[in-house]
Order: structure tokens, then C-alpha cells, then sequence
């Protein structure tokens, strides 16, 4: 015989209440189940707990739903649509318990927790400090609702101060990762955070607006030290202030956390059509995240002029130990290929990239066809590279990049342009780049295509340049980078950090 199960009407979809969304956001809670983040409602006007199946979708492995023994019917009479139940681990600050959650297509919330669970944890809904407490083993464990969001002024009712777990020493002229503590947050999936204006002025550092994700109360952050001094900042520095924004209302308000463009920095017509056919398969709510970013460094699409890497800790080294120059006359060259030759030697010495030299080096050139029928330059460096001394830096495997990537389901891929021509080669090891043309001789001033340590150098330089980005929700395989996640708004924050890692060092020509 099946049970019927009475439900506040308020908590599902279709519903005839009058219940605001502002009620609701203003009784929730963060929670994990099954290491996801959820947003959820503690309904004591509910006998059971209750998940929709777009939340449940998120959960990976997805847990076993099994037949519900009981119907489900709402305070007003009208029949609930349950398609089983399963059984969840759910995580209120680091207590962890097994509960039993009916599947349903009407709830109006990740995850509504009813009398079952508010009985079985001794639950107290404290309305005056806004927190939820439920009993422990260890005491009483206390999580805040989510803060409500204030229609009329369009903004978050509160704001949270985050501040530095440790002592934190930023090296000169580098990006450095820092833990962070907000202690009135236990878990977020998406909040915006501001820096605090004053300190990046008195250290002379950068801290971005940026979107972060808040776990146990610990989260991430990246300042930039632009200076050629150290800085330090002792542990509990304010640095800035976080506010939660409901997913509902997420796309329209995070367009504030990214520093608005110049009213001089006009954007080309060209780069804005570009940047509009990029997001144009996005859904609009993705599109109002993702568009705000590529505007704000919209320089990275500009390949209308070379660009070299700046703030490099390496550059490209060419070790031959004490081995005697090696010198090599030019290769004879058809007069109809001689004209290109000179076209494309022209061009490289007007961006920089060539300079004529007096160098005792030299390798012949020859210009290959590319898939499109256009010439690549390239220099034969067979013979310097026999005594070059080799990079054993390892390049990523390919199947552990394709397991890491297992799951997602928002990617986007870079694909640097020029990539090798924007690494400088040390001002030692010019000379032995020398090369000869029916024109004269000349030396690379970035790494040339050729080199038998071009590729591990470089892997090296974008490992330096994404540094703690990667394995998490970014890969980098040579010139090509790789940002994914699960969660399309954890996919626009690692998106986000990818483009300003990238654009501080000038390395990214897509």
C-alpha cells in the first residue's frame, strides 16, 4: 500500500502561491552533495527531501534511482510527480550523512530538505542570525542562508570580507595564487568579488574582479606584483570583499565584476564581429557571462602586429658547449621562389623578429608549402642541432589529457598564433640562429621553427605562464589550451583566469 505524502505547494514549479523568489533565496543554504554544490532549501513544511533531476544530472557517478514506495501529494490537493528516490551523501560544514531524496521534476530548487531531515539532525531555522544549525557529534555546526538579493536596488544585500589564510610574499614581476578565508561563507558555487582598492594602491599590486567559487569557507585568489621589489602581506590582510548572487539572477550582475573598457580603447569593427561569432552557439544567459570577457581583452584577437612574451622567467638557450661555430652557405634558390624569400625576410626584420648580423653562424633556408599553398619560412638547423645539448622537459601525454577532460561539459580551446616567433631567445644564443639568404645574413630575435628544443622550451613557458591553472579546470599541450568544467559558471571563472594569465604576459595571439 503506497503512502500519500503531503508537500508545501510553495517549493515546486506550476505552483498558484504568491511565494516571491526573493523568499527563497533568502531561506537557502549551500550545500554539498556528493562533492556538488547545491543550492538548497531547508522546508519544514515538507514531510520528505526532495532534488531535481537537472541536479541530479550534475552528480557523476550518478547514483541508482530506486521505485518510490508512496505518493506524493501537495498542501492544495493536486498530485506531485515523483520518478523514484535515491540516496545521497550531503555535506553541512564537514558533517557528512547518507539521506534519502525523492526524485522530482516540479521541485523549484536544486535540493529541498524536509521533516525527515530537519527531525533527524535537530535542525534550528534561526531566522535572527539568518543561519541554519543543525546537532552534531562534535557540537552544533551553524551555516548562513544565501543572502537575499534586493530587487529594487539591484544589488546584494550584504557583503563579505575575505581575507589571507597565511603570510604571503609575491615575487617581483610575477603572478602568484593565495589562499583566502571568508569565514561568513561556508560553501558558494558563484560569488563576485571586488579587491579592496586601497591596498593595490599603497603595494602597488594588482588584484582582478573576478568570479570565485567558496569551499569550506577557503578559496583562491591571483595578485599580480608588477614592481621589481618583493611584497609582503601578512595573514589575515583584508583584500577584498565577496557577494553571493543567486544563479537566477547570476548573468545580469556578473558583467560588474570585470573592469569596464576605456571609453578611448575603441574595440575594431573586425575583432567585434570576430568575438560575436565565437559566443553566437552559447545559450543567452552563457553568452552575457562569457561576452564582458572577451571585450575586456579583446587585444588577444589582435594579430594585426607581432607580439613577443614579456616577464619571462625563460627564454630560449641554444647550449653547444664549446663546439666551434658552425657555418653553412645558402642553398640555391629558383629566381621566381628568390622574390618571396626577400618579401618574407623583409617582413620579419620590420616586426622585429630578424636583425642582419655579423654573426660566425650560419644555416641555409629553404621555404616549404603550407596546407594553404602559402611559404613557410624555415631555416635548416640540422646541423646546430646535432650539437645542441638536449631539453629533456616533458611534453603532457595524450591519454592523461584525454581522462582529465572525462566528464566535462563546457571547453574552449586557444590556439596561439605565431606561437614560437613570440619567445625571446636569450641575447647569448642569438647569433647561433644565424642564417643566410641570396640577401645576406641575419639572427632570430624570437624562437624560430627548426630548433630541436622548441618544443620543450615552450611547453615550459606556457607551464610558467598558467602555473596553478592547470589539471583543474585548464590543459596546455604546446599552442594549444584547453578550458573545461562541468559547471558552465566554474567554466567562465577558469575561462576568465586563463585570459588574464595569458594577456599579462602578452603571450596569447588566437
Amino acid at each position: 500500500m503506497k503512502q500519500n505524502c503531503h508537500i508545501k505547494l510553495t517549493d515546486f514549479k506550476n505552483s498558484s502561491s504568491t511565494t516571491s523568489t526573493k523568499t527563497l533565496a533568502s531561506s537557502c543554504i549551500n550545500l554539498l552533495v556528493n562533492n556538488h554544490l547545491m543550492k538548497t532549501m531547508i522546508d519544514s513544511g515538507s514531510d520528505d527531501s526532495f532534488i531535481s533531476p537537472e541536479a541530479l544530472a550534475k552528480i557523476s557517478p550518478q547514483p541508482v534511482i530506486h521505485p518510490a514506495n508512496k505518493d506524493f501529494q501537495a498542501m492544495n490537493g493536486t498530485q506531485v510527480i515523483v520518478s523514484g528516490y535515491v540516496i545521497l551523501t550531503i555535506d553541512f560544514d564537514k558533517n557528512l550523512s547518507d539521506e534519502i531524496i525523492y526524485v522530482s521534476p516540479q521541485t523549484n530548487i536544486d535540493l529541498l530538505l524536509g521533516q525527515t531531515w530537519i527531525k533527524k539532525h535537530q535542525a534550528i531555522l534561526n531566522c535572527k542570525d539568518q543561519c541554519i544549525t543543525i546537532m552534531t557529534r562534535n557540537g552544533p555546526r551553524s551555516i548562513r542562508y544565501i543572502p537575499a538579493y534586493d530587487d529594487n536596488s539591484g544589488d546584494i544585500c550584504q557583503q563579505y570580507n575575505i581575507r589571507l589564510v597565511h603570510d604571503v610574499t609575491i615575487k617581483s614581476r610575477t603572478v602568484q595564487p593565495v589562499d583566502a578565508i571568508c569565514p561568513s561563507i561556508s560553501n558558494a558555487d558563484t560569488v563576485i568579488f571586488r579587491p579592496q582598492q586601497q591596498l593595490q594602491e599603497d603595494l602597488s599590486i594588482l588584484i582582478q574582479n573576478s568570479l570565485l567559487n567558496i569551499y569550506h569557507h577557503r578559496t583562491t585568489l591571483y595578485i599580480v606584483n608588477h614592481t621589481d621589489s618583493d611584497c609582503v602581506l601578512p595573514k589575515n590582510s583584508k583584500i577584498g570583499k565577496v557577494r553571493h548572487v543567486p544563479l537566477t539572477n547570476l548573468c545580469c550582475n556578473v558583467t560588474e565584476s570585470f573592469e569596464s573598457l576605456k571609453s578611448d580603447d575603441v574595440i575594431p569593427h573586425k575583432i567585434l564581429e570576430d568575438i560575436n561569432r565565437l559566443i553566437k552557439h552559447l545559450k543567452p544567459e552563457h553568452q552575457q557571462l562569457i561576452h564582458p570577457i572577451l571585450l575586456q581583452e579583446w587585444k588577444v584577437f589582435d594579430i594585426s602586429k607581432p607580439s613577443q612574451a614579456t616577464d619571462l622567467k625563460t627564454k630560449h638557450r641554444i647550449i653547444t658547449q664549446d663546439h666551434p661555430p658552425i657555418y653553412q652557405r645558402p642553398y640555391r634558390v629558383p629566381e621566381s621562389i628568390k622574390q618571396q624569400q626577400k618579401e618574407l625576410t623583409d617582413e620579419m626584420e620590420r616586426n622585429g623578429q630578424i636583425s642582419r648580423s655579423q654573426s660566425p653562424w650560419a644555416s641555409p633556408v629553404l621555404l616549404v608549402k603550407k596546407h594553404d599553398g602559402s611559404p613557410r619560412f624555415v631555416v635548416d638547423y640540422r646541423k646546430l642541432n646535432s650539437i645542441t645539448i638536449r631539453d629533456s622537459y616533458p611534453l603532457p601525454r595524450m591519454d592523461d589529457t584525454i581522462n582529465k577532460l572525462a566528464g566535462a561539459r563546457y571547453y574552449s580551446k586557444f590556439d596561439l598564433k605565431c606561437e614560437y616567433h613570440q619567445i625571446p631567445i636569450d641575447s647569448r644564443d642569438k647569433q647561433k640562429t644565424g642564417f643566410t639568404t641570396s640577401y645576406g645574413l641575419f639572427e632570430f630575435n624570437v624562437l624560430p621553427q627548426g630548433l630541436i628544443n622548441g618544443p620543450p622550451v615552450f611547453q615550459r613557458i606556457m607551464n610558467e605562464v598558467l602555473g596553478d591553472l592547470l589539471g583543474h579546470h585548464c590543459l596546455v599541450y604546446l599552442d594549444d589550451i584547453i578550458t573545461f568544467s562541468r559547471n558552465f559558471f566554474l567554466f567562465a571563472s577558469a575561462f576568465r583566469k586563463v585570459y588574464f594569465y595569458t594577456n599579462h604576459y602578452e603571450t596569447i595571439k588566437t
